[in-house]
Formats: C-alpha cells, sequence, structure tokens
C-alpha cells in the first residue's frame, strides 16, 4: 500500500514539478523525474518519522521543513 501511496505521490510531484518549468518558476536544467523523485524521498522519510513514533504531530513538524525545501527546489541542479 505505501508503496501505491508512494508511486502517485511521485506522479503527482513529476506533473508539478514539469509545470513549474513549463511556467519558468523553476530553471530549465532541472530533470523532472530526478527532482520529483527527490521529492518524494524528502516527503516520504517525513511520513516514515511519523509513522515510526518519531513526530507526534507531522503537520505542524514538517510543514516548515517542506516549505523551505519547496523554496530552495529552484536551486537545486539535479
Amino acid at each position: 500500500m505505501l508503496r501505491d501511496i508512494n508511486s502517485d505521490f511521485n506522479k503527482n510531484y513529476l506533473l508539478l514539478i514539469k509545470d513549474a518549468i513549463k511556467k519558468k518558476e523553476l530553471p530549465e536544467n532541472v530533470d523532472p523525474v530526478k527532482a520529483s523523485n527527490f521529492l518524494c524521498s524528502v516527503i516520504t522519510g517525513y511520513i516514515m518519522q511519523y509513522v515510526d513514533g518519531a513526530q507526534s504531530d507531522i503537520v505542524d513538524f514538517n510543514k516548515p521543513l517542506v516549505d523551505m525545501f519547496i523554496e530552495q527546489l529552484p536551486k537545486f541542479i539535479f
């Protein structure tokens, strides 16, 4: 089940990243497949912290981290 959810997340991130590149919100040299895989890995890692009990409130703990990551995404070259 987690694999299916992860695959759906990855597909959605891929579409969003491609759209962001098309709209020039991300640089053209960003590889959308690598960027979506990386973003999905980061978010899956946060979810696993919650599942493992490391964090009791996944939204409050992780939202600032995800926001920071998304803000920095244009600086990454994949």
